[in-house]
């Protein structure tokens, strides 16, 4: 599959196949970590974007993905300026150099919940559920570093 991957011209084509292997869980620990590298290495983000936490148009800004536990790490600031609306049902990918946090939740949540995720994967989850709002996704997620951190 890594070397399938390798040969792909398509970046979404290649972003799937790593996906595959990050998800499969007949694949060794270090190889679907080294696939999670090599997605993250990959330009661009998936085409999704989350939806805006406040529930009006405007300008998404992520959480800080240094987030490292403080009670000021994640921010997020959005601007109430009317912005062109993709279609209905569709999405539009999120401006260049912004990240796709509906998608890394996506990548790292199943790792995270197996127990297999690295403190950093698992802070990272923290730090979205927390900036998504989700507290039962955050709770669980505190309770597993906890876990990773053998306390």
């Amino acid at each position: 599959m890594f070397s399938k991957a390798d040969q792909v011209q398509d970046v979404a084509e290649k972003k799937r196949i790593l996906q595959q292997i990050t998800s499969t869980p007949s694949v060794s620990p270090e190889q679907r970590k080294n696939a999670a590298d090599m997605l993250q290495g990959l330009a661009g983000p998936e085409p999704t974007t989350p939806t805006n936490p406040t529930g009006g148009a405007g300008t998404y800004v992520p959480p800080n993905p240094n987030y490292g536990g403080s009670s000021g790490g994640a921010t997020a600031t959005t601007t109430t300026a009317k912005t062109s609306d993709p279609p209905a049902g569709q999405t539009a990918p999120p401006p260049p150099g912004q990240f796709d946090e509906a998608a890394i939740r996506r990548s790292i949540e199943g790792k995270v919940w197996s127990g297999k995720a690295s403190e950093h994967e698992i802070r990272t989850l923290i730090a979205i559920c927390k900036h998504q709002q989700d507290v039962a996704c955050k709770t669980r997620a505190q309770a597993m570093l906890k876990k990773a951190q053998g306390g």
